[in-house]
C-alpha cells in the first residue's frame, strides 16, 4: 500500500499528463503539474471533478483514496475521494505551489 501511494503521488505531482492539456474525456495519462510540484489549477480542478470510480479504474487502484490540496492554514481548495478511512492507512504530504502560493498536497490511501 505504501509503495502504491508513493507511485500514485509521483504520477500526479511529477507529470503534466498526456496530452498536456488533458481533460476528463481526453487523457491517456493524468498529471497535475506544469513542472515538478507546480500545480496547474485547471488540471487539479479536472482531476477533482472526475468520477471517483473512473479515477480508481484509470489508475488501477484496489484501495480507497482521499486526495486534497490545502493552504498552509488548512483551508481546502480541492478534494476528491473516500474519507471514511479503513484500518490500514498510508498518508503522504508534499508541498507544492498553486497560483504562487505554498500548499500542502495530501494523498491518503486506505483499505
Amino acid at each position: 500500500m505504501e509503495s502504491f501511494a508513493v507511485t500514485f503521488s509521483d504520477n500526479l505531482l511529477k507529470s503534466s499528463g498526456v496530452p498536456y492539456n488533458w481533460n476528463s474525456t481526453n487523457f491517456s495519462t493524468i498529471g497535475l503539474v506544469s513542472s515538478q510540484n507546480i500545480l496547474v489549477p485547471s488540471k487539479v480542478s479536472n482531476f477533482t471533478n472526475m468520477s471517483y470510480d473512473l479515477l480508481k479504474q484509470t489508475f488501477g487502484i484496489d484501495y480507497e483514496f482521499y486526495f486534497y490540496v490545502e493552504n498552509l492554514n488548512g483551508s481546502r481548495y480541492y478534494d476528491i475521494g473516500n474519507y471514511t478511512f479503513g484500518q490500514q492507512v498510508v498518508s503522504l504530504t508534499r508541498l507544492g505551489l498553486l497560483n504562487n502560493e505554498k500548499v500542502r498536497v495530501r494523498l491518503i490511501v486506505h483499505g
